[in-house]
């Protein structure tokens, strides 16, 4: 999907250390990479995906400056706007015009029902990822099972999460021909955003370990597994 795409990277905020890089082919965004610096002087990647609507993607943005409901003048020369980046499920688009700044979903553009003086605490400038591959880092194996709909079924509004998985068995689960429908749920600043995912398969890589690919609306995020534990849970 990316032989012969364009690149742009832009900086993650202040202090963040990290850049978002936004591919495009033939005029339009076909995916994205999430770069981290490390100590050592060598970037890491924290996170990646493909489809038309990346994390950071303009196109997305622009679409909601057209949209009456943000209410902010994108022409005024006050205007300010940011990405900001703290982990997978903590990352928009800081918009600030007269007053405290509107924060945008980072891959949809869509208003997020929060505010900022409530969450900026959690944009703190993140901590490298460990399991994270380098530069001369290779993937190993390419799983991939069915993609479906978690909105279609709403189980996981009512049931319980199944236990914190390990690597064996999430590599069993996206890969056995039998393979269940394996949803992850994040809820960020505390319960006021949903993200479901549907588990869509994984990319192992030789040092950084087990990324699982995550799909939801046609687009496709690959995200580590150890930070997938902290910052939610998996439901069948």
């Amino acid at each position: 999907l990316w032989s012969q795409a364009r690149w742009d990277s832009y900086p993650l905020g202040p202090g963040i250390r990290g850049w978002v890089v936004i591919l495009r082919k033939d005029g339009k965004e076909c995916g994205y990479l999430i770069m981290n610096a490390s100590p050592d002087g060598t970037y890491k990647l924290g996170e990646y995906g493909t489809g038309s609507n990346p994390l950071f993607g303009v196109d997305a943005l622009s679409q909601s400056f057209q949209s009456s409901e943000l209410g902010v003048d994108n022409k005024s020369s006050s205007m300010k706007v940011e990405r900001l980046y703290a982990d997978p499920w903590h990352s928009v688009w800081s918009v600030t015009g007269q007053g405290e700044p509107k924060l945008l979903d980072a891959a949809t553009g869509d208003t997020l029902p929060i505010r900022w003086d409530e969450v900026k605490g959690e944009f703190a400038p993140s901590k490298e990822i460990v399991d994270s591959p380098n530069v001369n880092d290779q993937i190993l194996q390419t799983l991939q099972t069915s993609i479906f709909d978690p909105y279609e079924r709403l189980d996981w509004l009512v049931n319980d999460p199944m236990p914190s998985p390990s690597v064996t068995e999430i590599r069993y689960m996206v890969s056995s021909p039998d393979s269940v429908r394996l949803t992850f749920v994040s809820q960020p600043y505390n319960g006021q955003a949903i993200y479901a995912y549907a588990v869509s398969g994984a990319q192992e890589w030789e040092t950084a370990g087990l990324f699982l690919r995550l799909s939801a609306n046609g687009e496709d995020r690959y995200v580590p597994f150890s930070q997938m534990t902290e910052l939610g849970h998996f439901y069948r």
